[in-house]
């Protein structure tokens, strides 16, 4: 019974060490992979091949956490431009100063909805993704003082319902005066009022 016992404990202290010993190795094999590349490598990549080093240095550098920047551009007539879905501190350098801002806890992540007011032109909301990292989340007019550039049409509040839909085809809905668009990389709302439009708001869309 003894010696039963006996080798049921070996073979548990030796399961423990052999476990510890592989998260070892994992981690050796990770900090070798995601770590920072070696200088010495990097260097001589320079000086005999600068595309080999930008390639050795974006294949060996950490990912970031950052939302994937596929989203709609929006460019004003001002010749702004902000993507949809991309990073908010970018986008917030490029708009300026903003007139106005609020926030509130985020109700899908952690952290906080911003939304960003310019001179009453329109606003900005943006939201923390699973990492917590910010990006644009929505954009929408508030004033027909401001508008879209779309492939040299320009569109706002105020512009025909006909103008709306030879930019963006029929909607996907269109219900009680809201039409909703699924674009590339964008879904926008449309509220008409007479023919008019009365409302305009960029969404990304959130997977």
């Amino acid at each position: 019974m003894k010696k039963t016992l006996s080798l049921l404990l070996l073979a548990a202290l030796t399961a423990s060490m052999l476990s510890c010993g592989n998260d070892s190795t994992t981690s050796d094999t990770t900090d070798s992979v995601s770590g920072t590349p070696d200088t010495a490598v990097t260097e001589a990549a320079v000086i005999g091949d600068e595309t080999a080093a930008v390639t050795e240095a974006q294949t060996e550098a950490p990912a970031q956490n950052t939302p994937a920047v596929d989203g709609y551009t929006c460019v004003f007539d001002n010749g702004i431009s902000v993507k949809l879905g991309s990073p908010a501190a970018d986008a917030l350098a490029v708009l300026g100063d903003y007139s106005d801002m609020m926030e509130a806890p985020s109700c899908v992540h952690e952290g906080f909805d911003r939304v960003y007011t310019y001179a009453g032109l329109y606003t900005v909301l943006t939201s923390p993704d699973a990492s917590g990292a910010e990006y644009i989340a929505e954009i929408s007019l508030l004033s027909d003082l401001v508008a879209l550039d779309v492939s040299g049409t320009y569109l706002m509040i105020g512009s025909a319902e006909s103008d709306i839909k030879a930019a963006f085809g029929d909607p996907a809905e269109d219900a009680f005066g809201v039409q909703k668009y699924n674009l590339d990389g964008a879904n926008l709302t449309v509220t008409v009022d007479g023919g008019v439009v009365s409302g305009f708001v960029m969404t990304y869309p959130v997977n």
